[in-house]
């Protein structure tokens, strides 16, 4: 075969790679594959990469039903502004909350404590007006009574037993009697009630979290406390849901099944996916641990939903799951929980909590002063910044989903081609709702799949800064690119 015959065969050769290359390229960019890469041009007129991801929504098929609510803690020295700001009510209303925590200790109720005669001497003058102003703003309160135990929580002249280290059964059930008393004299339909908090404190002694047999005695010291307490509520209002934010341990619900702990209402626990910022994981790992820890077997021992399953098949009843505390970090001196890293976490969480059946998420905490915590060194762990009553972005992430999610709504499949961007749709009021996070930093387009014509939508994102936060609105077309730029939550309306 000549030169000439040989260049033009290996000229057709070439034209056909290129040709069947070409096809396949096209075929494999319409299979909605992660990992294709679109281009933005900026208005600056720099050219930016941005992942293409691909959202598939079923609108006929139904994975669950919504039981979950929004809720938060109002604490310390909020319990005072509270019940006389119209601002902070206005703000809890329009974000659609339904249970507010708070501690009896932070008043406090009890200015005294009478050993001999099992009484107090009580004073109601902060705490009435806390109830009346959550009940007025349309939510129910979540009373914890007695905190830590310890003789920080406890009222001054209630003494501890020297062998439990906690306060003595009567003197705890006569407390949480009289104060159900008050509530119920006063006309106060209250039936969420903890007895202590993080009690794991006591029963791991601040750092031996192993199970033993010294860790098993405590928790039969405190079940008899709780007992005692639970009894004197239940007596005086048979409608009382009382729990603890540790009975989801699988140690200790092990242990309060086999020991005869009292029936409690819900099972509740605290969720925080850091302990300390020290800790310095990045974001993406902070944002994995919130389907990691709690709803898997760590660090309790196996998931709430497992915690649920063994409280049903000991008792013969499901109770509700409840996050009696949350927040990205534990302590206040890590400046994401505010930002818009803190906003992906808490939708992340609310996302989590709609699909494992959780029943309310109480965000710690309400408001706080933004002056005060830098004074000091915090940033705070608060949803409002009480020096001037702006919200702060993990707000806003309640206030686009909470009006518009409530129990029984319909959760629709959908499913993403990105673990970069988490998706949730659901069904309220005759509308679609379709909520996007998106927990890069970079550039994103998602293409919306089984969903056709204009949508509304309510988005945060960093092109706000945190400092001056707010909702951006506007319509958007199915046919075309969401484009996301960085950390965003989103919510679409059809």
């Amino acid at each position: 075969m000549n030169s000439v015959k040989k260049s033009s065969v290996n000229g057709l050769t070439l034209l056909l790679i290129i040709i069947v290359a070409f096809i396949i390229t096209a075929s494999c960019g319409t299979s909605q594959a992660s990992t294709a890469v679109t281009s933005q041009i900026s208005s600056n007129g720099t050219i930016s990469q941005a992942q293409s991801v691909y959202v598939n929504i079923d609108s006929n098929k139904i994975v669950t039903s919504n039981t979950l609510q929004l809720g938060t803690q109002v604490t310390w020295g909020d319990l005072l502004v509270f019940p006389n700001s119209p601002q902070e009510q206005t703000l809890l209303k329009a974000a659609n909350i339904k249970l507010v925590r708070f501690f009896d200790s932070d008043t406090p109720i009890c200015l005294n404590w009478n050993e001999d005669s099992h009484t107090g001497n009580f004073s109601w003058t902060n705490v009435d007006p806390v109830l009346q102003a959550i009940f007025a703003c349309g939510a129910q309160p979540l009373v914890n009574l007695l905190g830590g135990m310890t003789r920080q929580t406890l009222p001054s002249g209630m003494e501890v037993n020297s062998t439990s280290g906690l306060p003595y059964p009567v003197d705890a059930a006569a407390y949480c009697a009289q104060v159900v008393e008050h509530f119920n004299s006063k006309g106060f339909p209250i039936n969420y009630y903890e007895v202590s908090n993080e009690i794991q404190f006591y029963i791991f002694q601040y750092g031996n979290w192993s199970w033993s047999p010294d860790a098993a005695n405590r928790t039969g010291y405190f079940m008899t406390v709780f007992n005692a307490a639970y009894s004197a509520i239940k007596t005086i209002n048979p409608n009382a849901i009382i729990s603890f934010d540790f009975i989801t341990d699988k140690n200790v619900l092990d242990y309060w099944l086999a020991n005869e702990g009292a029936e409690v209402g819900s099972l509740n626990f605290h969720k925080y996916d850091l302990n300390h910022p020290s800790d310095a994981p990045t974001d993406q790992i902070v944002f994995d641990d919130v389907s990691n820890q709690y709803f898997g077997q760590w660090p309790l021992g196996q998931s709430l939903t497992a915690s649920q399953a063994e409280y049903n098949a000991s008792i013969g009843k499901i109770l509700p799951i409840i996050a009696s505390e949350s927040n990205l970090d534990s302590v206040a001196t890590d400046p994401r929980t505010e930002r818009m890293a803190g906003a992906v976490w808490l939708a992340l969480l609310l996302r989590t909590e709609i699909l494992n059946g959780a029943t309310y998420n109480i965000y710690f905490s309400w408001s706080g002063s933004l002056d005060f915590c830098n004074s000091v060194g915090y940033y705070g762990m608060f949803m409002i910044n009480s020096d001037n009553n702006q919200p702060w972005y993990p707000y806003y992430v309640y206030n686009i989903i909470g009006p518009n999610l409530s129990p029984g709504d319909s959760i629709l499949s959908s499913t993403s081609t990105s673990s970069d961007v988490q998706s949730i749709v659901w069904n309220h009021q005759g509308k679609t709702m379709i909520l996007l996070i998106s927990e890069t930093d970079s550039n994103v387009d998602v293409s919306l799949q089984g969903i056709k014509g204009e949508l509304t939508y309510q988005k945060l994102d960093n092109t706000i800064p945190w400092t001056n936060a707010s909702i951006q609105t506007g319509t958007f077309n199915a046919n075309q690119l969401l484009m996301l730029q960085g950390y965003s939550v989103i919510l679409l309306q059809k």
